[in-house]
Parts: C-alpha cells; sequence; structure tokens
C-alpha cells in the first residue's frame, strides 16, 4: 500500500465515522473529529443563528452545532 492510499484510506474511514456519529447524535465523539480552528459552514440557518460555527470549542460546546446536529428539523 502507498502512502497516498494509507492516506486515502484513513480520511474515508474518518467521514464513515463522521457520518456515523452524527447519525447517532453523539455530539462530543462528533465534535472531537474536528481540528482547534475547525469551521462548520450552515447553509441554511434557522433565524437567530450564524451561518458558520467556528472553533472546536464552539463545535464542542453548548453551541448552534449541536442544536442542529440534534435536531435537523429546525428551520428558519
Amino acid at each position: 500500500m502507498t502512502d497516498l492510499d494509507s492516506e486515502r484510506t484513513h480520511n474515508l474511514e474518518t467521514v464513515r465515522k463522521f457520518f456515523d456519529l452524527m447519525h447517532r447524535k453523539d455530539i462530543e465523539a462528533w465534535g472531537d473529529l474536528s481540528a482547534e480552528d475547525g469551521r462548520i459552514l450552515v447553509f441554511y440557518p434557522p433565524a437567530g443563528f450564524g451561518n458558520s460555527i467556528d472553533g472546536k470549542a464552539a463545535i464542542l460546546g453548548p453551541s448552534e452545532a449541536s442544536s442542529v446536529i440534534s435536531n435537523p428539523s429546525i428551520r428558519s
């Protein structure tokens, strides 16, 4: 296996884990996948929410990310 194949395999496993954790609404483990300077773009934010969630602390904290992920039916 080449370095490129290994990196691709790692990336695919991370993406699968990302969606699995989001589906299970395991916000803490899901947020742990984020880099310290990670950013979630929210293309259609509900009223009162920003269009991005910036930084791991905001992603993991009692924030917009957990509200939107745990209740995807929120609409503006």
